[in-house]
């Protein structure tokens, strides 16, 4: 039994001034000096070329999201940055075409902000996570549309960024410090939501086709647009590069493969009634170097991951109901040589199901105050087999199925136009057979005369074991005996924050200083 708990504190302070800085950059820099780019795009809509992050021909820096942007996680509703009273950032539209233009990966474009540590083990298919806060990479929530979609099936339920691509995605919201409150497990450090792009306007297209070193190929196209009530938009992204040993002295060049396919349609049945449909499709496929040398090591990953949308506006639009039905899944397989000669393999197999629905239902209660109260019911399942070379005997892991139930509220208001009070709370029903109960109170004041913001926030966490550390039965190094504890503890933690973010030379830079702290106990380690 190698597993434990422990409990950890993590403080900090972070001041935060982002100047002009290059493009974001790709994994290896000489990978990215092209051979041949051939490319025409169109150029994004008018209300999205403000820029407000850091680019390589960018005057606007970013450290925290413009008081103008309009964002959705802070409050799973529409607001202005500037009444936010966490720490967010925002990736806008510009700045990932941008970075997606010179090859940066989701990797790349996050390395550097604020708070967020990247770890990237290899080259493009090395498995990604990030750790917001000094909370460990399964403590970060990560969402497509408002869908969770960590991994059930993995260590922690961390999420592997190496199999992501950024096709269709419109912007990336990052929001710091304890989260639990609003969106339950997975929350403590802080939550990345990915945004997809909703297609607008009469038809437009892009395609692009990049080429350089070590036989790197990437093409990209996608088309969007409106028709009526009915909007779309699809993309597809496709890499392939021969790659290099990762082995000191080694001579087998790791080659990766990734094809990413996002596609969004929208359709306005009524003028208080609408319905969406989205579907993503992630692959990747990738040689390894393993611990023993420079074998034949591999890797295949693929994410899909689905949602069915309805929004229903009443009394004039001072109700509005949003139902979600999602599904995703990710598959990885690994092939790992057992000796530095590889006469004997291990192949691991791990597959991680997400399927749920989700009622929210906002209400408008007096100017801009709002109530926000919904519910989840999700199905995780997930399952594990190793398969050995030796005598083709296929050992069984863990295959569980389980039922988690929440219940959420949170209400924002105004005492004044400058002043933003929010409080949150939150019910969930793990199946460990464990209720617990986690809240969140922000508060922010703007000084609009000066363009400065006070802000702070308190809040709990909640984490439950995951079917990997409760049910695992499995070896290390063929002999080491390792399994899971379904006695353990949910993780729970505590922390705030108190910051300041000023605009400076007309808002072509933003300085932001924060300091936090986040107390996690019963903290689950392998």
């Amino acid at each position: 039994m190698l597993r434990f708990a422990y409990s950890a504190t993590c403080a900090g302070v972070l001041v935060s001034l982002p100047i002009v800085v290059s493009e974001a950059s790709a994994q290896q820099q000489s990978m990215q000096l092209p051979e041949l780019v051939i490319e025409t795009e169109p150029a994004p809509p008018k209300k999205q070329q403000a820029s407000t992050g850091k680019s390589g021909s960018s005057t606007k820096t970013r450290a925290e999201a413009a008081p103008g942007q309009v964002v959705v996680t802070p409050s799973r509703a529409e607001e202005s940055a500037a009444n936010v009273a966490s720490a967010i950032t925002v990736i806008d539209r510009t700045e990932i075409e941008r970075a997606v233009g010179s090859g940066a990966t989701v990797a790349d474009i996050l390395k550097g902000l604020p708070g967020l540590n990247i770890a990237q083990s290899g080259g493009p298919g090395g498995e990604t996570n990030v750790r917001i806060r000094g909370a460990d990479s399964d403590q970060t929530l990560v969402m497509i549309d408002g869908v969770r979609i960590n991994d059930p099936a993995s260590t922690g339920s961390e999420f592997d960024f190496a199999v992501f691509s950024l096709v269709n995605v419109e912007r990336i919201e990052i929001l710091r410090g304890p989260q639990s409150g609003l969106y339950g497990g997975d929350a403590i450090g802080g939550v990345i939501n990915i945004i997809t792009r909703k297609g607008e306007g009469p038809p437009q297209g892009f395609a692009a086709i990049e080429g350089g070193s070590y036989n790197t190929f990437s093409q990209r196209a996608g088309v969007s647009g409106a028709n009526g009530p009915v909007s779309y938009s699809f993309g597809a992204f496709n890499f392939r590069t021969s790659g290099f040993s990762r082995f000191d002295g080694g001579r087998e060049n790791d080659a990766t493969e990734k094809q990413a396919f996002n596609g969004r349609v929208d359709y306005q049945v009524a003028p208080n009634f609408s319905v969406g449909a989205r579907l993503g499709l992630y692959t990747l496929d990738a040689e390894l170097d393993g611990t023993r040398g420079d074998t034949p090591d591999y890797t295949e990953r693929t994410l899909i991951d689905g949602a069915l949308t309805s929004r229903l506006d009443l009394f004039g639009g001072a109700m509005r109901n949003t139902l979600t039905l999602y599904a995703n899944q990710a598959d990885r397989l690994f092939f790992a040589c057992d000796n530095a000669a590889c006469s004997s393999n291990t192949t691991s197999k791990f597959k991680g199901q997400r399927i749920g629905v989700e009622l929210q239902s906002d209400f408008d209660i007096r100017g801009d105050d709002r109530l926000a109260i919904g519910g989840r019911i999700e199905q995780l399942a997930a399952e594990s087999r190793d398969t050995s070379s030796t005598d083709l005997s296929t050992h069984e892991r863990y295959d569980v199925t389980e039922i988690n139930k929440s219940a959420f509220a949170i209400y924002t208001f105004n005492p004044i136009r400058a002043f933003t009070l929010s409080a949150a709370g939150r019910l969930d029903d793990f199946d460990t057979g464990e209720v617990i109960g986690t809240y969140r109170f922000a508060a922010a004041y703007w000084f609009y005369e000066t363009g400065t913001k006070l802000r702070a926030s308190y809040g709990t966490g909640a984490k439950a074991p995951t079917i990997q550390q409760r049910f695992d039965n499995t070896t290390l190094f063929g002999f080491l005996p390792v399994s899971g504890n379904p006695d353990l503890e949910v993780e729970k933690s505590r922390g705030f924050d108190i910051g300041i973010d000023q605009s400076l030379l007309g808002g072509t830079m933003d300085l932001s200083v924060t300091y936090f702290n986040n107390d996690i106990k019963d903290l689950i380690e392998f």
